[in-house]
């Protein structure tokens, strides 16, 4: 569909059983749209075992192990559902971020859900899904709750500007899996940007001109062969994660750009108040996709 890095395998964050189990079937799922392997990975804290001087090898040992039963069931879960999936698993004894990072590349789609009680605990509400989402090579996909069914409903896009032209591209490429719609959100206010975008506009109306000019640009650089006509060209005045959250209700997914910030440690992991507000608020699952 275009020349942008496609997605070879889904990866998987798994946390307690069954508080994974949406993020686990959605990613099962991806992966038999994609038709691409899932890989399933979790994070065990030996940070207690490992520190503690009266802990023996064999406690790291059963600790270690359960963390293989655990996705082991997972994925026996998965094949029940999907058994021509193929379908990997690994345990990763670095902290959640890190593993879920050290799991992925460019060519990954990684899948993560909400608080556990295990290694990926608070994902939604805490730092380690700000963190993934903020150092990420790949998109990643959070799911909190059980997704509703997603027929008939579309890929919800936000587009900010130009440089999202990834984010529609990735959006339209998932929608064409599904046979499903594109309804791309601009949103814009004439105090904020005022003077700043369209300098030389001399009307709201115009002004609103402009901006459907700039989601039309940007959705038919980043549409590829998406067909034209499922695509839904919205703008509305407002805040854009009130307008996000609202539209979310009516959408699978939600897909969102975020500025890339590198691997964990060199830079700070700020997504900014647009893509935090969904993370928490959305309706439906969130894709984060690295911009920039």
């Amino acid at each position: 569909m275009d020349d942008s890095p496609q997605v070879q395998e889904i990866v998987v964050g798994v946390d307690a059983l069954p508080e994974s189990g949406p993020a686990l079937e959605w990613g099962a799922a991806e992966a038999r749209h994609r038709g691409c392997p899932l890989r399933l990975v979790h994070a065990v804290d030996l940070g207690t075992a490992t520190l503690s001087r009266r802990a023996s090898a064999g406690a790291t040992s059963l600790i270690e192990q359960s963390g293989r039963d655990l996705l082991a069931e997972a994925a026996a879960q998965v094949a029940a559902r999907h058994p021509d999936l193929e379908i990997a698993a690994a345990v990763s004894i670095e902290e959640p971020a890190a593993a879920l990072l050290d799991a992925t590349g460019p060519y990954s789609l990684l899948v993560i859900g909400s608080r556990g009680r295990g290694g990926f605990s608070s994902l939604l509400l805490g730092s380690v899904s700000r963190r993934v989402a903020a150092h990420t090579e790949c998109p990643v996909v959070v799911v909190h709750a059980p997704p509703a069914p997603a027929q008939g409903l579309s890929v919800l896009v936000g587009v900010l500007g130009e440089q999202d032209v990834p984010v529609v591209r990735f959006a339209c490429t998932t929608a064409a899996l599904r046979s499903a719609p594109v309804r791309a959100l601009h949103t814009w206010s004439a105090v904020s940007d005022a003077g700043h975008m369209v300098p030389l506009v001399n009307s709201l109306d115009e002004e609103e001109r402009e901006h459907m000019a700039l989601l039309s640009r940007t959705v038919e650089a980043g549409r590829g062969d998406f067909p034209r006509g499922q695509v839904v060209l919205d703008v509305v005045g407002g805040p854009a994660a009130a307008a996000l959250v609202e539209a979310s209700a009516h959408a699978s997914l939600l897909v969102v750009g975020a500025p890339r910030r590198g691997r964990l440690g060199r830079l700070g992991m700020h997504l900014g108040s647009v893509v935090h507000a969904v993370l928490h608020h959305a309706h439906c699952p969130i894709a984060v996709v690295p911009v920039g």
